[in-house]
């Protein structure tokens, strides 16, 4: 579903694109959920153990408000319960697509329901979150993209053209993964 992707961004081999749909089903297929226990350790580095203990208070947040709202976005509406759960799928899609911990996935999209999802599931995995704002131009998104290296980049189609640009100036690219965003321009 959702807008066509420009033939500039479908035409670089060395930047598969997947829909966010798509990367929670490949994972599914490939075998559901991570290990994601509240209070899980990771001891090979102090950057992995407060990821998890970030990721353990949002679990917190999840299990003790499961039946309050967390998602209110046009006409969507999740609890935390269903939204952990969308996290978990994200993470796992990620895991599937060969993150692991301490690599870097990337952001671009508005304050939207997927940015929510990013920021508790990519920790999930162990991964380091580079979210990128939304007003930068090409080149400096190429620098943090290239600084950063980012194996994934999650963006919302609203910046097509700039994150094509941006593709363009990168020695490796990164997987790109479409956010469809329902009410997104």
């Amino acid at each position: 579903g959702g807008a066509p992707v420009p033939a500039s961004l479908v035409t670089r081999p060395a930047a598969p694109r997947l829909s966010a749909d798509a990367a929670i089903r490949s994972a599914r297929r490939a075998g559901g959920e991570t290990d994601l226990a509240p209070g899980t350790r990771d001891t090979t580095s102090r950057v992995l153990m407060v990821t998890r203990k970030a990721t353990w208070l949002g679990w917190e947040t999840i299990t003790m408000s499961a039946d309050q709202p967390a998602v209110t976005y046009g006409a969507q509406r999740r609890t935390w319960a269903q939204t952990g759960a969308r996290c978990s799928s994200v993470a796992a899609g990620l895991a599937a697509l060969g993150v692991r911990p301490g690599d870097t996935v990337s952001v671009l999209a508005p304050n939207i329901p997927a940015i929510l999802e990013a920021h508790f599931a990519v920790p999930m995995i162990g991964a380091v979150l580079n979210a990128l704002n939304t007003r930068l131009d090409a080149a400096a998104i190429g620098f943090m993209l290239q600084h950063g290296a980012a194996k994934v980049l999650i963006t919302d189609r609203e910046f097509s053209a700039v994150v094509g640009k941006a593709l363009g100036m990168l020695e490796r690219r990164p997987l790109v993964i479409d956010i469809d965003d329902p009410l997104g321009s």
